[in-house]
């Protein structure tokens, strides 16, 4: 299997250290949750802007194996949309605009977290030349196309396709060309586009 455990066992010795009770409310075998990619941006944020223990809180949630209030004050990104993972998108108000959308189990991300802001950049030659962009999110005028494509590598190269479902589990699709696009380490398991 591609996925790495020490990645994982490290992910969660990370979610350990930050909040042993955290680790409590989580089903501690299943993958998923330390595969998340805005916990990687989570812990990789402390090297430039620290995010708080309630970021932290507001992003694993959907994961909890016994639900609670829902909270995500910390998650609205400058669209004042909040994005929880697992749960969905949240207006101002609290109430849930956008539900989670899956595809082959790649999830399409509609509206980014603030953690993710910062992995979005423009770049040229080797250099970073915009490190604030402005993008939209587009997803909604490319999502046939994003299902055919799928459809191509999953029934044309199934090898492959379980490759990519192991390593990708989200996607972004956005307006900016100049951004540089595809993943980035501090955001294990995310594909821009």
């Amino acid at each position: 299997m591609l996925i790495n455990s020490r990645v994982v066992d490290n992910i969660k010795l990370l979610l350990y250290k930050e909040s042993p009770e955290l680790i409590e409310k989580l089903d501690f075998e299943s993958n998923s949750v330390f595969l998340e990619p805005l916990l990687y941006a989570y812990f990789n944020s402390k090297k430039h802007i620290p995010f708080s223990i309630e970021s932290l809180i507001e992003i694993i949630q959907g994961y909890f194996i016994q639900k609670e209030y829902l909270k995500m004050e910390k998650s609205y990104n400058k669209n004042s949309i909040a994005y929880l993972p697992k749960i969905g998108y949240f207006n101002t108000e609290k109430e849930l605009i956008e539900p989670i959308l899956e595809i082959n189990g790649l999830e399409v991300v509609k509206e980014l977290h603030p953690l993710m802001h910062r992995y979005l950049f423009e770049y040229y030659k080797g250099h970073i030349t915009n490190a604030n962009p402005k993008y939209d999110s587009i997803w909604r005028d490319h999502i046939l196309t994003l299902q055919k494509a799928l459809k191509v590598l999953k029934d044309y190269t199934p090898n492959y396709f379980r490759e990519f479902q192991q390593v990708n589990k989200k996607v972004f699709i956005h307006n900016n060309p100049k951004i540089l696009n595809f993943t980035s380490v501090c955001l294990q398991t995310n594909v821009d586009f």
